[in-house]
């Protein structure tokens, strides 16, 4: 199975996605703080239109921002039973490309006393090479589940609505992560992830995914300055150890529709600049 991100409108959760994005509680080894620290976001998803000026960004989303994820899995951790995949293993690098724009990881992932090779492909931020390199120790996370039903056809990945994953150094220390419809909190952790503004942008009440408005979030390091971003804005975060998260935020919604919940496509990689 290919978890092909290209191909979808919306985004992700980490462990324990609930369908439709009702519900962004969860937990995993590198998330389970998130709701005793309130490092995850807080927003009101019923905020009022906001009056006055708006940010010139809300109606100019940056072209360039690109949060595309593909993870080749195979077969391994689908439970086709109840339309959903889980994998969390560790494993080794076997090797780190850059071309065509996209950074591409090749991992080879224990599985008790099974290996899987596991193919992981990042939109490239031009900037800067992957901390990450043949030979390292990292841990992987991903993660889907499926809100539409029924059966899940051989080799056909679409019908997964809510994706993400997350990739660690053997420190703990975050590498990569990528969420698609649900909020990316838990999985960037030890970052801490917080929407500061679900009105940014303005909210249009309405039962429409066509009224989703941007909203506004941060990133930041402990003890380190936040990276503010708009939905549709990319940027970088500079880290205490010298390395930059690039982070690509195509998605980042208050949404206006009947569920009246957030919705999110983010994409963030750690880099040597």
């Amino acid at each position: 199975m290919t978890l092909n991100h290209r191909t979808l409108l919306g985004l992700l959760l980490t462990i324990g996605l609930v369908a439709c994005g009702d519900d962004d509680s969860g937990s995993h080894g590198h998330g389970t703080e998130a709701a005793s620290t309130g490092s995850d976001e807080t927003g009101d998803s019923n905020a009022s239109e906001t009056t006055g000026e708006l940010p010139e960004q809300c109606d100019a989303p940056d072209p360039a921002a690109d949060a595309s994820f593909d993870l080749a899995l195979g077969d391994w951790g689908i439970d086709t039973e109840n339309l959903r995949f889980d994998v969390d293993a560790r494993c080794t690098v076997g090797s780190v490309t850059a071309a065509g724009g996209a950074i591409t990881t090749a991992l080879q992932c224990a599985d008790g006393d099974e290996s899987h090779d596991v193919t992981l492909e990042l939109a490239d931020a031009e900037s800067g090479a992957a901390t990450w390199s043949e030979g390292d120790t990292v841990d992987l996370f991903a993660t889907g589940t499926n809100a539409i039903g029924g059966a899940l056809p051989d080799g056909v990945f679409g019908q997964y609505v809510a994706l993400g994953f997350s990739l660690h150094a053997d420190d703990g220390s975050l590498l990569a992560a990528g969420s698609k419809y649900s909020s990316p909190g838990a999985l960037l952790m030890p970052l801490a992830f917080a929407v500061t503004d679900s009105a940014a942008c303005g909210i249009v009440m309405g039962c429409s995914a066509d009224m989703d408005r941007p909203l506004a979030f941060t990133v930041s390091e402990s003890g380190g300055e936040a990276l503010e971003l708009l939905g549709g804005q990319r940027g970088a975060l500079p880290l205490s150890d010298g390395s930059v998260l690039h982070i690509d935020a195509p998605v980042a919604h208050a949404s206006s529709d009947c569920h009246a919940s957030s919705h999110f496509h983010v994409l963030v990689r750690r880099l040597d600049g």
